[in-house]
């Protein structure tokens, strides 16, 4: 199973437009579509609107920064739905308090952050999120004949 709608929210749009550019190939039979916005504000009225399937979060916006941009974002979506946290001003310690904080994980945006990392950290929270939730619905099916 694919995502049917990832929301990037990066300030930087032409960085959104190449993340997404680079995660294309990652589900290329798929029909994922793809949103990308701007600032929280406007990330919290398309989460008005829609539910994304996968989310990457750019923590540093115009409008609101570091674990409090998460804080709202994990306040307005189900558990279920992964969030990738992204930043150039993250550090590593910041990285682990935003799992404390709702994300699936993190990327330290830079020279770290190339497609192949952009494409397997996703992927992973992907399978995270869908292997936890099937393990959860496997566990309440009913055994036995």
């Amino acid at each position: 199973m694919n995502p049917g709608l990832m929301l990037i929210i990066e300030d930087d749009i032409s960085l959104g437009r190449l993340f997404q550019t680079q995660l294309l190939p990652l589900w290329p039979d798929a029909t994922t579509d793809y949103m990308l916005t701007w600032s929280l504000h406007e990330a919290q009225h398309i989460l008005t609107q829609v539910t994304p399937d996968i989310v990457l979060l750019d923590l540093m916006l115009p409008d609101s920064a570091g674990m409090d941009t998460l804080d709202a974002i994990v306040a307005t979506l189900p558990t279920e739905v992964p969030i990738v946290a992204i930043s150039g001003h993250l550090t590593m310690l910041e990285g682990i308090q935003a799992l404390h904080h709702g994300a699936t994980s993190f990327l330290l945006k830079g020279a770290c952050v190339t497609a192949a990392a952009l494409q397997y950290t996703l992927a992973c929270a992907w399978a995270r999120s869908h292997g936890h939730r099937r393990r959860r619905q496997d566990a309440c099916a009913p055994s036995g004949p």
